[in-house]
């Protein structure tokens, strides 16, 4: 990868990189103060250790920021909606004692709805992953999976070695672990609330309302602590291309990227608080008639 590589395939496929219009027709980029931009400013090298493949990319890009992240928010709600009232029904109508006090109440009745809560969830994440993965290909034709995610404007400086391909499956993975996260908020808060209307506004509060824009702050805020932090957010943590934009934290000699401490995050926070959750729930108590 050459300057000349690089100032042709600005010249012929990206035109306009900038939205002031600092590029000219011949290839030429221009800084705010109207100076003659290198190649290796616009496009740093010195950042990679890997290969960049070039290649289409536009349709990947938009088609993974609101095809998919947009519209799985949609599936917190659905979430919360229909698991609001999974315990908190029973323990309205005062049934959850007797429940309990059955031989099959506790462990098994309980097994059996979170079991059901978590089928149908994760069911019908997979079935939406199948849909914008087919339009995604009607679109593309595949085209474009190879190239690096550097391509894409708002990827420039990422230094994660990744295509295309390599970034939706990790969307979809990220979503898989956000949308059950967002299951074990809900049915937590269906366990501990009195009635499914508090449940609710419990889960909606959690998931919804800690949002850098219901907070007032901006994801893309210039302070990198608050930009990180903000970026782990139940909500926040869908947009894939978001954790790829951080700079990764620089741990003795090697580089932690933020979307592998999501994955990470996110997959214990399942593993210990299903465990734990489970145990409370199918823990032996002893009940009284009122």
């Amino acid at each position: 990868m050459t300057e000349k590589k690089l100032k042709d395939f600005y010249t012929q496929y990206e035109l306009e990189v900038f939205e002031d219009g600092r590029i000219s027709d011949d290839g030429n980029v221009f800084d705010e103060h109207g100076n003659l931009m290198r190649m290796d400013e616009i496009f740093p090298l010195s950042d990679y250790d890997f290969d960049i493949h070039f290649g289409y990319f536009t349709r990947w890009g938009s088609f993974l920021s609101w095809n998919i992240q947009e519209r799985m928010k949609y599936l917190y709600a659905f979430v919360i909606i229909a698991f609001s009232a999974l315990f908190t029904y029973e323990k309205e109508c005062g049934m959850q004692e007797i429940l309990f006090s059955t031989k099959n109440g506790r462990r098994k009745c309980t097994a059996a709805k979170v079991g059901a809560a978590f089928l149908l969830t994760n069911g019908v994440c997979l079935l939406l992953f199948l849909i914008y993965t087919i339009e995604l290909l009607c679109i593309t034709k595949g085209i474009g999976w190879d190239t690096s995610i550097q391509m894409i404007t708002w990827l420039r400086s990422a230094t994660y070695d990744m295509n295309n391909l390599g970034m939706l499956l990790h969307t979809f993975f990220l979503s898989l672990l956000a949308m059950n996260v967002a299951l074990f908020i809900t049915l937590t808060a269906s366990f501990l609330a009195k009635n499914p209307v508090t449940a609710m506004c419990v889960s909606l509060v959690v998931l919804f309302l800690l949002h850098p824009d219901t907070l007032a702050l901006d994801v893309h805020l210039d302070n990198m602590t608050v930009n990180r932090i903000t970026s782990l957010l139940p909500m926040s943590v869908l947009d894939v291309q978001n954790l790829l934009k951080q700079a990764p934290l620089k741990m003795g000699g090697h580089k932690l990227q933020f979307l592998t401490i999501a994955e990470v995050l996110y997959s214990v926070v399942l593993i210990i608080g299903g465990i734990l959750f489970f145990r409370v729930l199918t823990r032996h108590q002893k009940y009284y008639a009122a």
